[in-house]
């Protein structure tokens, strides 16, 4: 497939270097990373505090609460970290005097900000579900009724996405040809 300016799958993958997408990987790891982080230090949490009493209903209902509001935003935000970063993409522009160095260039920054927006968007809703378990630890709700380990299915969904869309370079040459260099000039 012929693009701008005669860039094409192989093209790119002599101009994109591993070393081009270090900032790429390091940011989506971060993101991802320190959630890992938030659920260990809950776990710490929950494996060192002594049980307390058994909360009441009325104790827990903000936890109930919470956990339904982790979950929808949890199916919100999948969808919103699929439509909403392919919106970058229509700000690039090809001119008169781009050279394929430069397209590359541009592409890659918006495919960085392309991953920063939508692993920031579920990094949300991860972190949501991730403060409703560390309150269901703190009034020992957690122990007294398994549902709210539900709260982690946000942190799951995030790492699983991470896992199946981490910037190779494959993935990355394969976003610019679909979303960048395939649209008419």
């Amino acid at each position: 497939m012929e693009n701008i300016k005669g860039l094409n799958t192989q093209k790119l993958d002599e101009l994109i270097k591993d070393k081009d997408l270090k900032g790429i990987r390091i940011i989506t790891s971060a993101l991802n990373g320190y959630t890992f982080l938030f659920f260990a230090i809950i776990l710490f949490l929950y494996f060192k505090g002594d049980p307390a009493p058994k909360p009441g209903p009325a104790d827990t209902e903000l936890n109930d609460i919470m956990l339904i509001v982790a979950l929808s935003i949890t199916a919100i935000m999948i969808i919103a970290s699929q439509i909403i970063p392919n919106n970058v993409f229509k700000k690039f522009k090809v001119t008169s005097k781009s050279t394929e160095g430069s397209i590359v260039n541009k592409s890659l920054g918006l495919i960085t900000t392309h991953y920063i927006i939508k692993f920031a968007l579920l990094e949300g809703a991860a972190l949501f579900g991730l403060v409703t378990l560390i309150l269901s630890v703190f009034n020992s709700a957690i122990r007294y009724n398994d549902i709210y380990w539900l709260a982690i299915i946000p942190m799951l969904v995030m790492n699983f996405i991470f896992i199946l869309s981490f910037p190779t370079k494959e993935r990355v040459i394969q976003l610019i040809n679909d979303k960048i260099l395939s649209q008419n000039f």
